[in-house]
């Protein structure tokens, strides 16, 4: 017999960390091999992370409201696991690869590297400030700057406004500005870096995996039957977007005014069916659970292992093919190096932390996931 499932938005599932793990080895195979035409959807990786940080944070969040200091223990706890591996990478890639590679493509002045200290290298980019030329190891981390400025403002939202409707009407209203920005910027034609790292322009992920928090943890199943319903419309205005763009009848851009919420919710969709079992035979995989719980460290150390070392290893195997395989597998093991060796360090004082009216006391609620 099967062991049941714990309570909706509560216990860890282990296909969730498979799902991570889906993600990115699709975001690995997409920069490793991106001279093969078949991996060019691996970029999705980027937005099922983008809902599956939804869904865990806002899980999280909503778990603890009850205690005397909810938003101290969040941030205590994101600063524990973000904190130590991303600044020791920072460290390692604005300082030793300089010196390892006297390259002024892989230097940032002094004056730009405050940027990403404090997780504002997307604005960077948008600014101008950074060239997207420049840095290229360090290209990736604007995904991890639009996370931590949700990290920044979300728990504060769901503080203040409380009420699960009202909190969903404002999501709601974040998602219509959202697209009232892109055809804003569609029309006068000024699609550049903004449309892409932009918080406000690529929060369908991170707003979706809250929707489905709030409703699996509330057990709302109407806002889990208007989810799906959101799904189906969505699937029928992209078929629509992509006869007008067959037919030449409008260039209206797929992704931005249907893609990347059809990607949202279908992961959304997929998570709300992992959640109905504790195991699932695909997700529940070892080797993809396995890949989940290194995936930031993975994220972090694929692509400059990748940039850095694919001519050194095709020069000695004569292989672009052999050098991306070899590529992935030492980033990989320096992800796998990375999580046992030191971030399991940090994240093992997450299970000691609960702010009481007392001070520090454990934390005896479940973790919602490992990662988490």
């Amino acid at each position: 017999m099967s062991t049941p499932p714990p309570p909706p938005g509560k216990g860890y599932y282990r296909s969730l960390d498979g799902l991570r793990g889906i993600a990115i080895i699709l975001v690995v195979l997409f920069h490793d091999f991106d001279y093969l035409p078949f991996f060019n959807f691996g970029w999705i990786g980027v937005d099922i992370f983008f809902v599956l940080s939804g869904f865990l944070i806002t899980t999280t969040l909503l778990q603890t409201m009850d205690t005397p200091h909810p938003i101290l223990l969040f941030y205590t706890k994101r600063v524990l696991r973000i904190f130590p591996i991303y600044y020791l990478s920072l460290v390692l890639l604005l300082f030793a690869i300089p010196l390892i590679i006297p390259d002024p493509a892989y230097t940032l002045t002094a004056d730009k590297r405050p940027w990403f200290w404090f997780f504002l290298q997307n604005w960077a980019y948008i600014l101008g400030k950074i060239r997207y030329s420049q840095a290229p190891h360090l290209r990736h981390f604007w995904s991890l700057a639009l996370e931590e400025q949700y990290y920044l403002i979300w728990p504060w939202i769901l503080l203040l406004i409380k009420r699960q409707r009202y909190v969903i009407r404002f999501i709601l209203c974040i998602l219509a500005a959202l697209f009232i920005a892109r055809f804003i910027i569609w029309r006068t034609g000024n699609i550049s870096l903004t449309y892409y790292f932009f918080l406000l322009l690529r929060l369908e992920g991170l707003c979706i995996g809250s929707i489905l928090a709030m409703a699996v943890f509330s057990n709302a199943r109407s806002i889990l039957k208007h989810l799906t319903t959101a799904f189906w419309c969505t699937l029928a205005a992209c078929i629509i977007i992509l006869s007008l763009r067959w037919s030449a009848i409008a260039d209206i851009p797929l992704l931005g005014f249907g893609g990347y919420l059809l990607i949202a919710l279908s992961v959304s969709l997929l998570i709300r069916r992992l959640l109905q079992s504790s195991r699932h035979f695909i997700f529940s995989n070892s080797l993809l659970v396995l890949a989940g719980r290194i995936s930031f460290g993975w994220y972090i150390f694929h692509w400059p292992v990748y940039l850095l070392l694919r001519d050194p290893i095709e020069n000695l195997l004569s292989s672009r093919i052999a050098s991306s395989l070899g590529c992935i597998l030492l980033s990989g093991l320096l992800a796998c190096a990375s999580y046992f060796g030191y971030e399991k360090y940090f994240l093992q004082w997450k299970k000691h932390l609960s702010f009481s009216r007392k001070g520090w006391a454990p934390d005896t609620r479940p973790p919602v996931n490992k990662q988490t």
